[in-house]
């Protein structure tokens, strides 16, 4: 990766299967933060693309005075105001998103390097997304992993332990890692790598992994998120499988895990929430629900697509519901066994 801190931030370079990021930040912990979110990506030399500056938020002051219809959003995302090809996003504490669709520009103006990363970051899953999403390739909410060069999907909401289970299979050392939250899906059935930093709750017990490789993440709406960078697996990311099994996975639970074949309408109802509707994926919903010039049309393409892959993968991968129990290792070794018969 090329990154040049110095005291006067940093400019980052990101190739995200041939999708190019250039990022340019003044502030140097959000450069930092931002190389170890999107180290698997990371590339030296320019790389054409998303360019995102992050800027002071009183050289953004002056945006909110511009003539415009603003519309109140939950939480502390205040506003937002359209005026084509432009959106710009009001956040708490005088933050600022400012982006250009035509030119595929984000403009970030905050001080607090907490909000700061956390508008980049998001706003570079975004993009990248929707247009991995042009490709064919779709990000699923899920714990992509795999064996014996095979590919698995775990579908579970956010907060349903899917960090937790890919940290234990890592610890194992018989399941590799695509992805603790997001792999990507092709209409092929492969299934690709898309590591970020492993997130878990604030208070996991991780004293096993290194301090270096830990650090907070603090977000605007939702509670913190302790983070473990991918750096930490590196040797155990597969970079694609093909893909073998889907399961769906419950709340854990007292008793021990069970996993027990369920029906393809069962699959696909998981999978249109997953990936067709995209729920937990992370993004900034403000930027992705915009209807101005010809988005929707784009915005309907991409939601077909993704219909089509999710009903191939309902009806042509076998699909499983995973109960599991509150012992993450012991789900990651039932789960071996498992898939060592299937």
């Amino acid at each position: 990766m090329s990154a040049s801190d110095g005291g006067q931030g940093g400019h980052l370079h990101f190739d995200f299967y041939g999708l190019g990021v250039c990022v340019r930040s003044r502030d140097p912990e959000t450069a930092r933060r931002l190389r170890r979110d999107f180290s698997y990506f990371g590339v030296s030399g320019e790389c054409r693309g998303m360019a995102v500056t992050i800027a002071s938020a009183a050289e953004g002051a002056g945006l909110s005075r511009n003539a415009g219809y603003w519309r109140p959003q939950r939480g502390r995302r205040l506003v937002f105001q359209d005026d084509w090809p432009f959106r710009l996003i009001r956040f708490a504490d005088r933050a600022y998103c400012r982006y250009d669709y035509q030119r595929n520009a984000a403009q970030i103006y905050a001080d607090d390097p907490d909000l700061s990363h956390e508008i980049a970051h998001y706003a570079i899953l975004s993009r990248i997304g929707e247009d991995l999403d042009a490709q064919g390739w779709h990000r699923v909410h899920a714990l992509g992993f795999s064996w014996g060069g095979k590919g698995a999907m775990a579908l579970a909401p956010s907060g349903g332990g899917k960090s937790c289970l890919a940290l234990a299979m890592l610890r194992r050392g018989k399941l590799d890692i695509l992805s603790d939250d997001t792999p990507l899906l092709g209409f092929d059935l492969t299934l690709r790598a898309f590591p970020l930093r492993l997130g878990f709750r604030e208070d996991q017990d991780l004293a096993d992994i290194p301090e270096s490789h830990q650090s907070i993440f603090r977000r605007l709406d939702y509670q913190p998120k302790r983070l473990v960078d991918i750096d930490f697996a590196r040797g155990r990311i597969r970079s694609a499988a093909a893909l073998r099994a889907i399961f769906i996975v419950d709340p854990p639970r007292d008793g021990a895990t069970t996993i027990k074949r369920t029906s393809r309408p069962r699959a696909l109802q998981a999978l249109a929430s997953h990936l067709v509707a995209g729920f937990g994926v992370p993004q900034m919903a403000e930027y992705m629900l915009n209807f101005r010039g010809r988005r929707p049309l784009k915005l309907a393409a991409i939601l077909l697509r993704r219909l089509r892959t999710a009903s191939r993968a309902a009806f042509a991968v076998p699909a499983f519901r995973l109960a599991p129990s509150r012992q993450p290792e012991e789900c990651a070794q039932v789960l071996e066994a498992f898939l060592s018969r299937l």
